[in-house]
């Protein structure tokens, strides 16, 4: 039986289980919590592997957490199980107070026993975000989510692709909720964008006024005709792949991530930008993922370049729209990494020197 049909079954059993569990915490551990993380692989008898009442850095007393993972004897996330119907949030601050105290530690997660919320440091470095880059509902999820916890099983966890999947997760969301405002209400600017070149006179503010529920209109119909035509489809043909569907999980002899000959000519020629400007000593390496090639500064959070060559082939650099245009005559594009640039194959990588230098001197704080 494979993991998504393991994690049916548990969710079954979580939704038969967890009326007993209501306002008990300890209940809410043994019944909930522990069969989540032995079904991701985590060897829950194991004081070496899964380490309950775990002291928490340097806080007062030196305070526990319910648990602590550790893989190889290396810690990887904290823990804290809150009795199945106390809402989660009235204890976001003392998850915080666990995680900013121990600074080895980059994931903590607060649950109970249904919702599962992850946090990381992604604003600034240990301490915790506000806000979760991912939330898991065990009863009721979609193909994506499933897609997302499986990075979390024990055999499949990289705290850096998980650190690189959070950030893509915070950006996304961002994006979602940019739509979701622009569908409501389409701002001046987006008007004058969509309707600039088809209204035949000069854009007023009342000309903005009449124009602005036709265009809510127009992107209301045109997203049902998507959806009803199936459109949908093939724009995800034509898109770099986001997310790993079950069917798409690689057997032994087909990696998932292939790292190419072009990828790390490409790396080659960044690298010698890099080396040339700031010494051979300056900390350089790469990163592959499933959707782009990652170039950093040592550590995968301090990326500064990401070369996308699977669909097209253009680079994206952690720099302003605005301060990447005045350092290249070439086109630049706003993504939601940064500033983007489409180039025809890596001789091009030399003209962007500039780019690179600032963008690299900006994470490595050279």
């Amino acid at each position: 039986m494979g993991f998504a049909e393991e994690l049916v079954r548990l969710s079954q059993q979580i939704l038969d289980r967890k009326q007993h569990c209501d306002g008990n915490e300890e209940a809410t551990k043994q019944a909930l919590v522990l069969p989540f993380f032995q079904l991701l692989g985590y060897d829950i008898y194991n004081p070496k592997e899964l380490v309950p009442e775990y002291k928490a850095g340097f806080v007062a007393n030196k305070e526990k957490i319910d648990y602590a993972i550790f893989i190889e004897e290396k810690p990887v996330f904290l823990v804290e199980a809150k009795a199945i119907g106390k809402p989660l949030e009235n204890y976001d601050a003392q998850l915080a107070k666990y995680f900013n105290s121990t600074p080895n530690m980059k994931v903590a997660i607060i649950t109970d026993g249904v919702l599962y919320k992850f946090f990381t440091d992604l604003k600034q470095a240990n301490l915790m975000d506000g806000e979760p880059f991912f939330e898991f509902n065990i009863t009721d999820y979609t193909d994506d989510k499933l897609s997302i916890i499986q990075n979390f099983r024990r055999d499949r966890f990289n705290l850096e692709n998980v650190i690189t999947q959070a950030e893509d997760l915070v950006y996304l969301h961002a994006i979602n909720a940019k739509f979701r405002q622009l569908f409501k209400n389409p701002t001046e600017d987006f008007i004058r964008f969509i309707a600039g070149d088809i209204y035949p006179r000069r854009m007023t503010p009342n000309a903005i006024d009449r124009l602005r529920p036709l265009v809510k209109q127009s992107m209301s119909s045109t997203l049902v005709s998507m959806v009803s035509q199936g459109l949908t489809q093939e724009i995800t043909k034509i898109e770099e792949p986001q997310e790993i569907h079950q069917e798409d999980v690689p057997t032994k002899s087909e990696p998932l991530i292939v790292t190419t000959e072009e990828e790390l000519n490409a790396y080659n020629e960044i690298a010698k930008v890099i080396k040339n400007e700031f010494g051979e000593s300056s900390p350089l390496d790469y990163k592959d993922t499933q959707s782009y090639f990652v170039v950093h500064a040592g550590k995968v959070t301090r990326w500064f370049c990401r070369l996308h060559f699977r669909s097209y082939r253009y680079l994206t650099f952690r720099l302003s729209l605005e301060k990447a245009r005045m350092l290249t005559s070439k086109d630049v594009i706003e993504h939601h990494d940064g500033a983007r640039i489409d180039i025809a194959d890596i001789s091009e990588i030399a003209s962007l020197s500039e780019l690179l230098i600032t963008a690299y001197r900006d994470v490595a704080g050279v």
